[in-house]
């Protein structure tokens, strides 16, 4: 269970707890809320269950509050917040925190109105609402130089194509993603 403590400070007061319960002896069962979600499982298992329920729970909150979700990462490069998009993104993410860079998150970013936060992991030493300062572009095409600028156009068809979600008329998803990183400086590694 202590997997799926996070310790990290929220960017924003939490709206709502959700209350879940382990019970019985191996095989185990999982209440939420003090319903039955799942039974006859695994020490790993329940553990299992209830990331996923809590997953789908913020998943549910952050769709239904307006946030587009993308496939990315965020971290913390030469003192800038850099959202990192591409193929290849967690390798880039988990060798930034092999050296000592703080990664906010590597598997998803919310954003609205022209800020992101991550869905952090509980290893995460910071994760904040906020604009970003940096895009990076990682996987194919790969640049030749091994870094290269790369234009504002590229960065937010980059970001459309990682979105898992839809906001509805493509003009308010594009708005979203331009609102988010037209500002940035992009490079593709």
């Amino acid at each position: 269970m202590q997997s799926l403590v996070v310790t990290y400070r929220q960017p924003r007061a939490p709206v709502a707890a959700m209350h879940y319960d382990v019970v019985g002896c191996a095989p185990y069962a999982v209440l939420e809320e003090g319903d039955r979600v799942a039974t006859g499982l695994s020490a790993g298992e329940a553990v299992t269950t209830i990331a996923a329920r809590c997953r789908a729970r913020l998943l549910d909150h952050m769709f239904l509050g307006g946030w587009v979700a993308a496939r990315a990462g965020i971290a913390w490069i030469g003192g800038r917040r850099a959202l990192v998009l591409g193929d290849e993104a967690r390798a880039v993410t988990t060798r930034l925190r092999a050296t000592g860079h703080a990664v906010e998150g590597d598997e998803l970013v919310f954003f609205r109105g022209g800020e992101a936060v991550c869905l952090p992991q509980p290893s995460s030493p910071r994760v904040e609402l906020r604009p970003v300062d940096d895009v990076v572009l990682v996987g194919v095409p790969k640049s030749a130089a091994g870094s290269a600028p790369v234009n504002t156009a590229e960065i937010v068809q980059a970001l459309l194509g990682a979105t898992v979600t839809a906001l509805g008329p493509p003009g308010k998803l594009l708005a979203a993603c331009v609102a988010l990183v037209g500002h940035a400086n992009g490079r593709r590694l």
